[in-house]
């Protein structure tokens, strides 16, 4: 992808927007961060109304520019407050999306002359928030953000938000009814993701107009995939990214209005589709698609490519394998011997020796029978076989080589195609993402007193790539159930040596933190909230447990990372399964695996911190987590953590959202909420969309987190 023309907007953007008040006795201002080779100059700001708006069109307003200054390049900066997470470009951004020489500046611009009367848009002689498109022009260039900034009448003591999850946006989803229909006839399961999103937006829009929505964030696995085809570099014209941003907005590509685009600000962060570059076949995740796999076979998954572009992308990636091993091969020495195998049995060397070491064992079973009492079973063999073996042996031997090395050769270019390839997943994967949709990885930001911090959470731990260099020495001890089979992968957020940004996540966090404590948190008159949106959970489980009269169980948690904490799980579960209970009791529970599909590096730090804690510091005390909002395993789990006597961590599985309000605002925080999917289906719920809506009162009491279907129905 060719880097953007400077000057370039970077935010606010459609996901990462800026939310003003226009009645807080003040103007508002705001700071619009700018790539550029130079200081720009005379530069001329506007907002105009969004189309997604569908109201009558608003007066542009016109911005006066206040200050530039430019903002010095560090990759490894720490914040040290909520808005310095929006001054940090990472390193990506900077080093491989940006041109060579480009410098960050932050313009502050101000908004005069205001009016609710005149700038918000009106529903039932009410004004709601109403979102605005940022207009820079410069002396050559003109940049455009839709969805950028959100003005409001007045930021609100209350909030009332929504956490989506799992999207999986992509161009095809509107194409697969159309291609299998034409040779299955009617699909009447089909779940449609494009649509299932459309719905959301529009039951959202609905709450958007009564007054009751002020934001929603979206959290992760945005697309189900970057390219519709091979490509390694991301095609700048047409990408599934493009698909969000049409969705979203009700806008085309070629600018045309659809007028259905959502109403309220979208706050993003990336999940691990996000990083994948290319289509995987729906035929082996066919049930999410709610097909069955005859059907879902009929689709072709590489339909954008040729045959002979699939070739030369299977055998590259072959011929990558073969070469440099991949991380299969590096656990044993039985993986240690398949390596030298692959690689070496095609060469030439390898078929003038084979058949060559053939008629010298042959021959040496046809020399006098004194020396057959080294192979005895020279001694069942007739005069005549005796003399034929020389000849045969070594045919056969060559026959059986070929052989194998073809079987292999078909078996890896059929995983290369199936497996490998829609796994290759990098940064570059998002380039289009933060040049369009928000230039972060992880930021953080406040609405009154209450405060988001949103945070990546990274690639699979097996990805494509791995299976032919050193990646897997990053991750910890992959389980086959949820990174080979399952479809909850664990991904590589809070891995500290970062070549995207040098941060560690950990720190990250801990520092975004101390600058809420530094604004004084509980010396506010209302007590103010902190809420994470992460992609992958740092807690999950395989199956929930079934909870019948009580409202949480305590979870009888093993270290599957160790060998120890491994056998002890495993044999746990033997031994439940051969003593015939279905359920957990409290006089045996069930063991649990709570590692399963997560993040997968120093889960027990971050957990620590939500709880203002940090492992191995008793003297700390920081500002605690109210609620951590994931997704990823596309089904609602609740959990919550507290510290026990031992140093550890007892953790909890309940039904929390459910709970009244009045013990829901006492329960111990933090909670770790997972929603089921936004897009695709999930397993024991009703169709597609699934979102969970939060209400916090003017108090800063969280009233209400409930998860919703598609009929805008509460799960009860």
């Amino acid at each position: 992808m060719n880097p953007p023309a400077l000057p370039f907007i970077l935010n606010p953007s459609l996901g990462c927007p800026r939310i003003l008040s226009i009645t807080d006795n003040q103007e508002p201002t705001f700071t619009i961060i700018i790539a550029a080779k130079m200081p720009p100059r005379n530069l001329c700001v506007s907002l105009l109304s969004s189309k997604s708006n569908c109201t009558k069109v608003l007066k542009p307003l016109s911005l006066s520019v206040d200050t530039v200054t430019q903002v010095s390049y560090e990759p490894g900066r720490l914040p040290s407050t909520v808005e310095d997470t929006l001054e940090s470009i990472s390193k990506e951004l900077f080093e491989n999306v940006l041109e060579p020489g480009t410098m960050i500046f932050k313009v502050k611009v101000s908004l005069k002359n205001l009016s609710s009367v005149k700038n918000l848009r009106k529903v039932n002689g009410r004004s709601l928030p109403t979102l605005y498109d940022l207009n820079v022009y410069d002396s050559e260039v003109h940049m455009n953000k839709p969805h950028a900034v959100c003005l409001t009448h007045s930021l609100r003591k209350n909030v009332n938000f929504i956490h989506f999850t799992d999207l999986h946006l992509a161009r095809r989803n509107d194409m697969i009814k159309d291609e299998i229909s034409e040779v299955t006839g009617p699909l009447e399961r089909l779940v449609q993701f494009n649509d299932n999103v459309r719905k959301f937006i529009s039951e959202a829009n609905k709450t958007a107009d009564k007054g009751d929505l002020d934001f929603v964030l979206m959290g992760g696995d945005l697309v189900d995939f970057v390219n519709h085809g091979l490509s390694d570099e991301i095609i700048e014209e047409d990408n599934n990214w493009q698909v969000f941003i049409e969705i979203l907005t009700g806008l085309y590509s070629n600018g045309k209005s659809l007028c259905n685009g959502i109403k309220v600000p979208v706050y993003t962060t990336t999940g691990n589709h996000d990083w994948r570059l290319h289509p995987y076949d729906i035929a082996l995740q066919h049930k999410v698609f709610g097909l069955e796999k005859k059907q879902a076979k009929e689709f072709e998954c590489n339909y954008y490519n040729t045959q002979n572009e699939l070739n030369a992308k299977m055998n590259m990636i072959y011929d990558k394998i073969v070469k440099e091993g991949t991380l299969l091969q590096k656990e044993n020495i039985f993986h240690s011997i398949l390596k030298i195998f692959i690689s070496k049995s095609e060469t030439w060397q390898a078929k003038a020796i084979v058949p060559l070491l053939a008629f010298v064992i042959s021959f040496f079973t046809s020399l006098p029978s004194s020396f057959k009492i080294v192979l005895p079973f020279i001694g069942t063999l007739s005069f005549s076989q005796e003399l034929l073996l020389p000849i045969l042996f070594p045919v056969i031997v060559v026959i059986l080589h070929f052989a194998s090395n073809k079987i292999i050769k078909w078996f890896l270019r059929k995983m290369v195609r199936s497996a490998i390839i829609p796994i290759e997943a990098g940064a570059k994967a998002l380039h289009y993402y933060f040049l369009h949709i928000n230039p972060y990885f992880n930021y953080a930001f406040s609405y009154g007193s209450n405060h988001f911090i949103m945070m990546d959470t990274g690639p699979d731990c097996l990805v494509g790539q791995q299976f032919w260099n050193e990646g897997n020495k990053k991750a910890r001890r992959l389980s086959v159930g949820d990174n080979f089979i399952g479809g909850a992968p664990d991904s590589m957020s809070f891995y500290p040596a970062n070549p995207y940004y040098v941060y560690g996540q950990i720190t990250w966090f801990e520092n975004v933190l101390k600058s809420l404590e530094n604004i004084n948190l509980k010396r506010t008159n209302v007590e103010q909230r902190v809420f994470v949106c992460l992609h992958s959970p740092p807690i999950n489980l395989e199956t929930n447990p079934v909870l019948k009269e009580k409202n949480e169980v305590l979870l009888v948690n093993y270290d599957v990372d160790s060998f120890l904490g491994r056998a002890c799980y495993n044999a746990r579960r033997l031994m439940f399964k051969l003593l015939g209970y279905k359920e957990s009791s409290e006089k045996y529970p069930a063991p649990r695996n709570a590692r399963y599909g997560t993040t997968n590096h120093y889960v027990s730090q971050f957990l620590h911190l939500c709880l203002g804690k940090k492992e191995k510091d008793p003297c700390y005390n920081g500002p605690e987590v109210d609620i951590v909002f994931c997704g990823h395993a596309h089904q609602e789990a609740e959990f919550r953590v507290e510290p026990n006597e031992s140093e550890g961590l007892n953790i909890y599985f309940g039904r929390y959202s459910k709970a009244e309000p009045s013990l829901y605002s006492g329960l111990k925080r933090p909670l770790f909420l997972q929603t089921a999917a936004g897009g695709p289906l999930s397993d024991n719920y009703g169709t597609p969309p699934h979102y969970r809506i939060v209400k916090v009162d003017a108090h800063g009491r969280v009233v209400e987190c409930k998860m919703y279907d598609q009929h805008a129905n509460p799960y009860t």
